[in-house]
């Protein structure tokens, strides 16, 4: 920008009468120049001269401090929500947190349409249900008081079963006065007996027993022993025929 000073011109004298016209002289040679004088006193400042053309722009300064922080300004309102952003990886799943206290059991709901029948499992072992067996009697002399086995049958019994035993023996006396003993016997503990003496000898005698008994579950053997007592001499009781049967029910 360009400044014009002005300095104020002092009062101009009266004018004096003009002399006459001399003839002019040679031009003298010029004059050595004199001592500047005392600069004279600041005038008054002149009217500001038309603003000059825009200077070119300077370098830019260094960067100031940076001022203190103003108050935070009132929330501006909300702007509209941006579009949502990609979904990050999911994070490691957390420990389990502790059970909650159990809620209350909320309303029955309406009951299910029935599904479809499932497949037909495989047919279980089949159980001991209701047996029977029945063997006969093997003929055979006895003597000199002594006891055999004469019939023998096995059966499978389940918890809660009974086994009901029947049995017939016909037998024949040398002399009278003999006694014949049936015993039925379950894993050689006998169950139940019968007794019966003869009353003519040479006569044939049947004698029958039935009894029931209730074992532990499991396979059981079954068999009937026939002993003669009151024998002496030769005597002899002859076992002729008979069954042995048991029914598990």
């Amino acid at each position: 920008m360009k400044v014009i000073i002005k300095v104020p011109t002092g009062a101009t004298g009266a004018t004096g009468a003009t002399g006459a016209t001399g003839a002019t002289g040679a031009t003298g040679a010029t004059g050595a120049t004199g001592a500047t004088g005392a600069t004279g006193a600041t005038g008054a400042t002149g009217a500001t001269g038309a603003t000059g053309a825009t200077g070119a722009t300077g370098a830019t300064g260094a960067t100031g401090a940076t001022g203190a922080t103003g108050a935070t300004g009132a929330t501006g309102a909300t702007g509209a929500t941006g579009a949502t952003g990609a979904t990050g990886a999911t994070g490691a799943t957390g420990a389990t947190g502790a059970t909650g206290a159990t809620g209350a059991t909320g309303a029955t709901g309406a009951t299910g349409a029935t599904g479809a029948t499932g497949a037909t499992g495989a047919t279980g072992a089949t159980g001991p249900g209701v047996q029977f067996a029945c063997t006969t009697v093997t003929p055979t002399v006895l003597s000199n008081n002594t006891s055999q086995t004469i019939a023998t049958l096995t059966v499978t019994t389940a918890a809660g079963n009974t086994v009901w035993l029947t049995d017939y023996v016909t037998w024949i006396p040398s002399s009278n006065n003999q006694t014949l003993i049936l015993q039925l016997k379950r894993d050689g503990v006998t169950v139940c007996t019968a007794t019966d003496t003869s009353s003519m000898a040479g006569s044939p005698f049947t004698t029958a027993m039935t009894c029931c008994d209730t074992p532990p579950p499991g396979t059981h053997t079954y068999t009937l022993v026939a002993t003669g007592t009151g024998q002496a001499g030769g005597q002899t009781i002859s076992i002729i025929e008979g069954t042995l049967t048991a029914a598990v029910v």
